[in-house]
């Protein structure tokens, strides 16, 4: 089997001086074959780019840049279509494409505690940008999940950060056991005092160790039950405020 390439073969790059892009773009270009297997050095060289300096020893030091437009242009295509299309042809053959970036739709927020705390503020900053109108589809992990589901409800950004300045996750880590509980409790309160009594740096720690490890296995009940509480009033409030909606399928 053999594939067709435009442009320079290996063997002829090595015998034949680099070609400006001037030179390139009024050559007229030639039909080469090539075996398939051909190594990467050659499948590189056999490119229909421009090769920028002299030829290098190694494919690593391959560069390439793409034909630049030169003379007059026409405008074949001005500001087309949603993403503002706009073509232009130049008189060496050369066609310049320009596009505005697509609308964002989907946000996708990552998991962790610090970014969990940052949220509120960030989903506030860019409400105020207008960012989230487009915005159709919302998923995350962890921390990120939880933002997600809540303003994925309809939960306002605002509200959204009331109810996470409010929010004691420690606690809503608790178990439903009793005695465990209990037990979670005590350790958060011993934790509090190590972090009075040694500082920020080693109590802060001992506090943190005291109030994640007796919750390691937490199923988290509370948090459950307050997120479908949460997100259930979002929706509610959606379908008041837009009673079209309910008489949607």
């Amino acid at each position: 089997m053999h594939i067709q390439s435009l442009g320079a073969t290996a063997s002829s790059l090595n015998q034949e001086p680099v070609e400006t892009p001037s030179q390139a773009a009024h050559k007229s270009a030639s039909l080469r074959q090539e075996p398939s297997g051909q190594g990467l050095g050659v499948a590189l060289k056999s490119t229909p780019g421009i090769l920028s300096g002299k030829l290098p020893e190694s494919v690593s030091d391959v560069r390439f840049s793409s034909p630049q437009g030169q003379g007059e242009s026409r405008t074949l295509t001005d500001s087309a279509g949603p993403r503002q299309i706009t073509l232009r042809q130049f008189e060496n053959g050369v066609t310049e494409l320009q596009l505005s970036r697509p609308p964002l739709t989907s946000l996708v927020l990552s998991g962790g505690g610090a970014k969990g705390a940052a949220y509120p503020g960030a989903m506030l900053a860019l409400e105020e940008k207008g960012m989230l109108d487009g915005i159709r589809s919302m998923s995350g992990s962890s921390a990120g999940g939880i933002t997600a589901a809540l303003l994925a409800s309809g939960m306002s950004p605002a509200a959204f950060k009331t109810l996470s300045d409010k929010m004691d996750l420690i606690s809503l880590l608790d178990s439903s056991n009793k005695k465990l509980k209990l037990f979670q409790h005590i350790s958060s309160e011993i934790g509090a005092s190590l972090k009075k009594g040694l500082g920020n740096k080693i109590g802060g720690f001992s506090e943190l160790l005291l109030n994640v490890l007796p919750r390691i296995d937490s199923r988290a009940e509370p948090l459950e039950r307050l997120l479908r509480d949460e997100t259930r009033k979002a929706v509610l409030g959606q379908i008041a405020t837009h009673p079209e909606v309910a008489r949607q399928p």
